[in-house]
């Protein structure tokens, strides 16, 4: 246990180098059980399981999307459709915005499913049907948001993203699989108001 334990810290300290878990304890210091609580749980809230209440909330975000021929890039990634236009000479073109976590109450999104919204529909990509707002599903690290079809609000789209937590205020979602077409390949880097 003590091998795995020394392993994840190991493997942390690599993965996540940003991650300020505050100063580090020297050898003979006393510790006090709530500065190791506080530091453990930082750790583990960027390598557990992530919860709906780690991600209610506003959030700064930025999309960026690979179009290294100037083709599939979504009018809202581009300067004058509003979007941050490409990145320096690179392949990459972004886009920015709020997106939004809510709950009307307090049972997992799993049983009773949480809300988004979003000041930009291009946060979540380049969708023909999109609205600005809707209703999501955290499970195992991935999170499905769900918006409503325009011509059938009945019918639900989704899209859906694993997500990961670069530290306890910043958040990665990578596009996992999506029912309909949208810009493939994009990340969505977020940064909690």
């Amino acid at each position: 246990m003590n091998k795995l334990f020394c392993m994840a810290l190991i493997f942390t300290s690599f993965s996540f180098a940003d991650l300020d878990i505050g100063e580090d304890f020297e050898s003979g210091d006393l510790v006090i059980a709530d500065e190791f609580n506080e530091k453990f749980s930082k750790l583990k809230k960027v390598v557990g399981e992530i919860k709906d209440t780690d991600l209610l909330g506003s959030w700064d975000c930025t999309t960026y999307v690979s179009a290294p021929n100037n083709d599939g890039v979504g009018s809202g990634f581009t300067l004058e459709q509003g979007g941050n236009g490409q990145i320096g000479d690179g392949y990459f073109y972004s886009t920015s915005g709020t997106l939004t976590f809510s709950e009307i109450d307090t049972d997992l999104s799993l049983n009773s499913p949480k809300q988004w919204a979003t000041n930009s529909i291009y946060i979540l990509g380049d969708p023909n049907e999109l609205d600005d707002e809707g209703s999501y599903t955290l499970l195992l690290n991935t999170i499905y948001f769900y918006v409503p079809a325009i011509t059938n609000p009945s019918y639900l789209y989704s899209v859906v993203y694993d997500v990961e937590f670069m530290d306890i205020n910043k958040l990665l979602l990578k596009k996992s699989v999506s029912s309909f077409g949208g810009v493939s390949g994009h990340l969505i880097g977020c940064e909690k108001i």
